[in-house]
């Protein structure tokens, strides 16, 4: 987390957090989320989402204790990877998601030009 933080330079402004939603692809080992949650958490929102549309039973079950509310569209008990529910499911570049982000209207600043490591996303 704290390398993907800094990759994007994320800035530490020191506002208020009145709610926070945390969004990923899917939860598979659940890893990743907890990890986001925890660190959302640590900013005091007065409430914290987890929104994914597919993840494993179990996993869901590990995340809901990091969240005021978890919402999922699907927990298949088949569930075997996140992959198998996307038609294509390819790596995002850390540059990529900088550059997504630097093109909408409320990026912070500090997200444009490259992201410092350059490296693939955490996924």
């Amino acid at each position: 987390m704290q390398r993907i933080a800094w990759s994007y330079r994320l800035p530490n402004t020191g506002a208020v957090i009145r709610s926070c939603s945390r969004f990923d692809d899917g939860l598979a080992t659940s890893a990743t989320m907890i990890a986001a949650l925890h660190a959302a958490r640590a900013k005091e929102p007065k409430g914290l989402v987890c929104a994914v549309p597919v993840a494993a039973p179990d996993s869901l079950e590990r995340v809901r204790p990091y969240a005021d509310e978890v919402v999922c569209i699907e927990a298949p008990p088949g569930f075997h990877a996140v992959a198998q529910f996307y038609s294509e499911f390819r790596q995002v570049e850390d540059v990529e998601v900088v550059e997504l982000l630097a093109k909408t209207p409320t990026a912070p600043a500090a997200l444009a030009g490259e992201p410092r490591s350059g490296g693939k996303g955490a996924n």
